[in-house]
């Protein structure tokens, strides 16, 4: 029993071993939210680009049909194939883009839904655009313009003539009885 006692004694004053790992919480922690910064700040800054893409798009597409004919193409990423796709689309497709939103173009390009009328994101030729004639305006339907010499009224008269306008608008059309 004393010999187990000093044995325990004895077990208690020995070093730790040297395999145990002490890990710090703390600093752990602090790293993964570090890496969760990143990956959300890299994933709002992919959003933004996009946005921007999107947006540049229709705005060319507008550009486009304004000016009835390509604009210089806007900074694209190269990571798809925007730049052969906007230079191989046709002219009606360009219109149905101008016609639609920055977020229709952003779902068209980057999503699954499309513009209607429009071919996916994809490699395309380049294709000459030839757009139509404009349309000669219409011939004003208004009349010339006459010129008419009215008469002088006779400034008594208009002045009788409004007060039984406003006599009537106050007393009604017929007032017979005064009452």
């Amino acid at each position: 029993m004393i010999l187990e006692l000093l044995r325990r004694l004895r077990s208690f004053g020995s070093p730790m071993p040297t395999d145990v790992a002490i890990i710090d919480q703390g600093s752990y922690f602090e790293s993964l939210k570090d890496r969760q910064r990143r990956v959300r700040d890299s994933t709002a800054m992919l959003e933004r680009e996009r946005q921007r893409v999107a947006l540049a798009v229709w705005a060319w597409a507008r550009d486009t049909v304004t000016n009835r004919n390509k604009g210089p193409l806007p900074r694209l990423p190269r990571s798809i194939p925007l730049a052969s796709w906007l230079d191989g689309l046709s002219i009606q497709e360009i219109f149905h883009l101008s016609q639609s939103d920055a977020f229709s173009i952003w779902h068209h390009i980057y999503g699954d839904d499309r513009v209607a009328g429009v071919r996916a994101v994809q490699q395309l030729q380049k294709a000459s655009l030839y757009f139509p004639a404009p349309k000669p305006p219409k011939p004003s339907t208004a009349r010339k313009s006459r010129i008419v010499v009215l008469k002088k009224r006779d400034s008594s008269k208009v002045r009788m003539a409004h007060r039984r306008r406003n006599h009537r608008r106050r007393y009604g059309v017929l007032r017979i009885f005064r009452g």
